[in-house]
């Protein structure tokens, strides 16, 4: 796939792409309700206002209608007036964020595919995260050993899917949007804004499921990162 392609670049999505995010967001929110709500309601109704209250505030991020440095509080700020913490918003936000940061994992494969691909591509990361998470995932799992590059939207400003953040990138590698692939998960996010940039995409789909019609075929699909180092060799 990738070794016929001619790229000399790879730019990652971190969470879900090379960690597994959705296990460290289920454990984070575990320890959260744990330490400041559960003598204020069940953990299922904590977990659900969560939740819908996150969707709906990365979804304006992503529209461009709300910086992504204020999520980190608004969310648990909304979540307060239905469950009143006797913490602030911004005590539970940072205790969230640190165990979110502590308890992600590479997914399997992951870790060796980067090493490999690191011999023959320049790599980079482009993620919606927040620094004080991203980072510490990046040092905690040693990522800058084969990833020199990592571009957090909080810091540069813009969000993915959003070209913008797609061009900073490029630039700091030196690339050209035909010369560089970009591996995600998420089609919102990851596959609009790399058609926006012009530059191919690869959907990491381990669930297979079907592509939305209103969406072109991606130029790849695999399952997991680990499948793009397969199909290199």
């Amino acid at each position: 796939m990738i070794a016929g392609e001619g790229y000399k670049a790879i730019l990652f999505d971190l969470d879900d792409t090379l960690v597994d995010f959705k296990t460290a967001e289920s454990k984070s929110l575990q320890l959260t309700y744990e330490e400041f709500y559960q003598d204020l309601t069940p953990e299922t109704d904590f977990r659900d206002l969560f939740h819908t209250i996150n969707k709906s505030l990365w979804k304006s991020a992503e529209a461009g209608n709300l910086d992504t440095k204020h999520i980190r509080t608004l969310r648990f700020e909304e979540v307060n007036k239905a469950f009143p913490s006797k913490s602030s918003p911004e005590t539970i936000a940072q205790f969230y964020l640190d165990k979110l940061a502590e308890t992600s994992e590479w997914i399997e494969g992951a870790e060796k595919a980067i090493q490999a691909l690191s011999k023959s591509h320049k790599l980079g990361i482009i993620t919606n995260g927040f620094s004080c998470v991203q980072r510490k995932k990046y040092t905690l799992h040693c990522m800058h050993n084969w990833i020199p590059l990592l571009v957090i939207s909080e810091e540069v400003g813009c969000a993915k899917p959003d070209k913008r953040i797609f061009h900073w990138a490029l630039e700091k590698m030196g690339c050209t949007p035909d010369e560089v692939l970009m591996v995600g998960d998420s089609l919102s996010s990851d596959f609009e804004g790399a058609m926006a940039s012009g530059i191919d995409f690869c959907w990491i789909n381990p669930q297979k499921h079907s592509l939305p019609p209103s969406l072109k075929e991606p130029k790849f699909k695999v399952q997991s990162v680990l499948a793009i180092l397969e199909s290199a060799h």
